[in-house]
């Protein structure tokens, strides 16, 4: 079984020309030094447009949907596709130093802390202002971003994350890339096992070149990889912010709450729409095969009660379950009135299902990874999440606007929805800090210096106040938006970022 990776490289016809669209890695399960084979260039293929070609003996998928785990087709303007879950992200207090000598090459360490002060959105003090685009020496050089992740199985409804990341690239492409600089992202699949998570990421930096790492859905494989994306200084920014490595890695930069903060800007948002309807008494169903469930079902007692609510019932169970009425029946009896729920976006109906076939019809506050089809069931109505970043159903917003355009000009398939949200906002924090900072051929060493400079900016109003410092640590912080399904759709009744 192996993983394939597609590159595409998007720009001018320059650009095209000197960067084949199509790339088909092969990796051995457990290769420490996987082989690459390239495919023939894809002739005629414009921005926007389906790209041909690929390496015989590579099943070609339509890009109406997510494509097999393993196997990619590509376009050029974005990336590779896949389907299926995302993560990776993080925060740090240990200065790391060293250099970058080239792609891939080390960089210099650093870490995230929230601000307490200042502007948001305002440029860092002493920030050079953006050349012009393609005003970089020739030749301009490629930015080289890597993005691995879990798109298969029961993360199959995560794959709008890493269609963002692409559709982020196609827009910079279409608009002369950064400062000139033609945008190439790599997407691997590392269909949930660590060792081939780690080396795809070890392939990406040592042999693509990749500078850094934007987003990552890979809650169960990204761990893997910390220890050698630290020791090479590669930076990763956003990705799935509730994994315990983002407040412990220096090299990993999120784009909104993380670990701690995560969970408790969960039990925060719950409170914002329960208690002002006198629901005040909690359960929590988390599910049992993934560490960041449990954290989740670990960390809500302990904030709960902070905000207003008491916790009555805990449990755990599968996300392979048919059926979860026993569950319901103990939430119910426990009198919960709220059910929080840490599953998959396949799961939710299932327990939905189960609770209304025993009358008890919850308030139910699900984690940030739901689907645009989740609303679409009739038993998730009135059903919520508070969302890490800004709203994605916020149209009014001219950088949510931005998104959804990029989407239908450069994703192949997919649609907006909550974790594209998340990895379009992980792209912007990494498109702010390169700007005006990319060497001639770019670097991790200028992506490293970029993020240092951000400080208290909320990226246009897309995050919170977010801030970077190279050696300097804090505390978690937990900030989000209001999202609700009410007539089969998501909607939001407060899609700004909200910090308590």
């Amino acid at each position: 079984m192996c993983a394939v990776l597609v590159t595409t490289a998007c720009g001018n016809r320059h650009d095209l020309d000197a960067f084949p669209p199509v790339q088909v890695v092969n990796v051995a399960p457990g290769a420490g030094q996987p082989a690459t084979a390239e495919a023939p260039a894809v002739t005629g293929a414009e921005p926007g447009s389906e790209a041909s070609g690929a390496a015989a003996g590579v099943p070609q998928t339509a890009s109406a949907g997510p494509p097999q785990a393993g196997v990619s087709s590509a376009r050029s303007g974005g990336a590779a596709g896949f389907g299926g879950q995302a993560t990776s992200g993080g925060r740090s207090g240990q200065q790391s130093p060293g250099s970058n000598a080239g792609s891939g090459a080390a960089a210099t360490g650093g870490s995230q802390t929230r601000a307490a002060a200042g502007t948001p959105g305002a440029t860092a003090p002493g920030a050079p202002a953006n050349p012009a685009a393609g005003g970089c020496p020739a030749p301009c050089g490629p930015v080289i971003v890597g993005h691995v992740g879990s798109y298969s199985g029961v993360f199959s409804g995560f794959a709008n994350g890493f269609r963002a990341v692409e559709a982020w690239a196609g827009l910079m492409n279409e608009r002369g890339g950064v400062d000139g600089h033609p945008v190439r992202v790599i997407v691997a699949e590392d269909g949930g096992d660590p060792a081939r998570h780690l080396a795809l990421v070890r392939q990406l930096v040592e042999e693509q070149g990749a500078i850094a790492f934007v987003g990552c859905f890979c809650p169960t494989t990204g761990a893997a990889a910390v220890d050698y994306l630290n020791k090479k200084r590669i930076p990763t920014v956003g990705g799935n912010p509730s994994l315990n490595w983002y407040d412990k890695s220096p090299m990993h930069f999120p784009q909104t709450s993380l670990a701690d903060g995560y969970v408790r800007m969960w039990a925060a948002s719950t409170a914002e729409l329960a208690v002002p309807q006198k629901k005040t008494t909690v359960a929590i169903l988390a599910c049992s095969e993934i560490q960041v469930c449990k954290d989740e079902a670990n960390g809500v007692p302990k904030h709960a009660p902070d905000f207003g609510m008491k916790m009555v019932y805990s449990a755990q169970a599968s996300l392979a379950a048919p059926d979860y009425t026993a569950e319901c029946l103990a939430a119910r009896n426990a009198g919960a009135e709220v059910f929080m729920l840490a599953f998959d976006p396949n799961s939710y109906p299932r327990i939905a299902r189960s609770c209304s076939s025993v009358g008890y019809k919850p308030l139910f506050s699900l984690v940030a990874d739901v689907t645009n089809a989740t609303a679409q069931i009739d038993v998730m109505e009135g059903a919520f999440v508070g969302n890490p970043v800004r709203a994605w159903t916020d149209l009014a917003h001219p950088g949510v606007a931005e998104m959804h355009r990029a989407f239908k000009l450069h994703a192949r398939g997919g649609e907006v929805d909550n974790t594209a949200g998340l990895e379009w906002v992980s792209a912007k924090v990494f498109e702010r800090a390169i700007r005006g900072r990319l060497s001639p051929t770019p670097t991790a060493q200028d992506v490293l210096t970029g993020l240092w400079t951000i400080k208290n900016d909320n990226i246009g109003g897309l995050t919170a106040p977010l801030t970077f410092t190279e050696g300097v640590d804090d505390k978690p912080f937990a900030c989000w938006s209001l999202v609700v399904v009410s007539g089969r759709k998501w909607t939001s009744p407060r899609p700004d970022v909200k910090c308590e």
